[in-house]
């Protein structure tokens, strides 16, 4: 039921009218009877009734304004049409593939992934920020700068080492770091992260050859982790989920 509650919050916005979604929902499974479902793969399933009664009952109506804290992540889903903020939150939040959310959502697959990539680009045009760059080498530090000015967001500098990254953060406030673990003359990407952390928590992507380093020690929070050799869409992906969920 917490897992229910959470994905109809984050669809609906408002913890009250997911409830009643919720309600409704759990009527639609217990009519079916279909426990052997249920079963085999209970989330799907659940997912499955949830948009089933989305589709009976429409919306909610109107009802007293809620003065529940709203994450950030919250507001902005909000702002995206329903079919795109569904399929998002299915493939995106859930984890699910394109075949089984086309099954929760009666959509065809075709049809998510172009509402998939409708509401990835809503997304990155709200999502454009400054991002640093800790990378000692030329050509991966060029490409990073290449791939996300792309999505729009603007670079304030690239630091080879713990010193410069310190410098240019104090400059100029960074919402997103990207950093690479092993910096120039021994220096450690976490632990330039961390110091900035100190001043201003601030979502951080690294990208490494060597992620088991990173996992075994301890390292600041929120991180999100890329494994080199990567693609551009690896990169664009991270750095979207990073800032939309910070």
């Amino acid at each position: 039921m917490p897992y229910l509650r959470r994905h109809a919050r984050m669809l609906l916005g408002r913890q009250d009218h997911a409830d009643l979604l919720i309600e409704e929902a759990l009527r639609e499974l217990l009519v079916a009877g279909d426990s052997l479902a249920i079963r085999r793969d209970p989330r799907r399933e659940l997912l499955k009734a949830l948009y089933a009664a989305l589709r009976d009952l429409g919306l909610p109506g109107p009802a007293a304004p809620s003065t529940e804290f709203r994450p950030p992540a919250d507001a902005r889903l909000q702002n995206l049409p329903l079919p795109q903020r569904s399929v998002l939150l299915l493939l995106a939040v859930e984890r699910l593939s394109v075949a089984d959310a086309s099954e929760v959502t009666r959509l065809s697959g075709s049809d998510v992934l172009r509402l998939a990539h409708e509401a990835q680009s809503d997304v990155e045009r709200t999502l454009e920020t400054d991002i640093l760059i800790i990378e000692d080498e030329w050509a991966i530090a060029r490409d990073l700068r290449h791939i996300v000015s792309d999505l729009g967001h603007r670079v304030t500098g690239v630091a080879a080492s713990r010193e410069q990254a310190l410098e240019l953060a104090a400059r100029d406030a960074p919402g997103l770091v990207l950093a690479d673990l092993n910096l120039s003359d021994g220096d450690s990407g976490v632990d330039a992260v961390r110091e900035i952390f100190r001043d201003r928590p601030t979502p951080a992507i690294f990208v490494t050859a060597f992620p088991e380093r990173l996992l075994a020690r301890a390292r600041p929070e929120p991180i999100y982790l890329i494994t080199k050799p990567f693609s551009p869409a690896m990169i664009k992906s991270t750095v979207s989920q990073a800032l939309f969920f910070a």
